[in-house]
């Protein structure tokens, strides 16, 4: 039996599965919660950077100035470290970014799949971290592949 995907939206099931594997780390705990990161959308921290040309431009903009980009607007992810491991931070939603951390960086929502794959592409990222701030659960990159091939529990009727 599938659920909805608007049951998973806004990150309750998946900090509850959090909760529930921390308080009881047994296999069938951490599968449950494997499977629903394998279907959720997640938050991710990130830095705007614009080229030099469309910072002067925004620097010498008057009010009421509409201003375009000229080049295209990077999102560069936050990368969080812990001793000597880095971890790609992913919130379960905004609100678990707190005011602080969250209150400094653009928020895009991707899926799973994609932070994954974006930690991927960063040589010295160990794996994400999903709510640092909170109540975290760490995704070493080894548990990568296990969550691709876990079958979807969207329902999609």
């Amino acid at each position: 039996m599938g659920v909805k995907r608007e049951t998973l939206e806004g990150g309750n099931v998946l900090r509850a599965l959090v909760a529930q594997f921390n308080n009881d780390r047994t296999e069938q705990n951490l599968f449950a919660l494997l499977r629903c990161l394998r279907d959720s959308f997640i938050w991710i921290p990130c830095n705007a950077v614009i080229s030099n040309e469309d910072a002067e431009q925004f620097l010498n903009a008057q009010k009421g100035d509409v201003i375009q980009s000229m080049n295209d607007i990077k999102m560069e992810p936050d990368i969080l470290q812990n001793g000597d491991e880095l971890f790609f931070p992913i919130f379960s939603n905004c609100e678990q970014m707190g005011e602080d951390y969250g209150g400094r960086f653009s928020k895009v929502e991707k899926h799973t799949f994609e932070a994954m794959n974006m930690a991927m592409a960063r040589e010295n990222v160990v794996g994400l971290v999903l709510d640092a701030f909170t109540q975290p659960f760490v995704i070493k990159k080894d548990l990568f592949e296990i969550i691709g091939k876990l079958p979807t529990n969207i329902d999609e009727e």
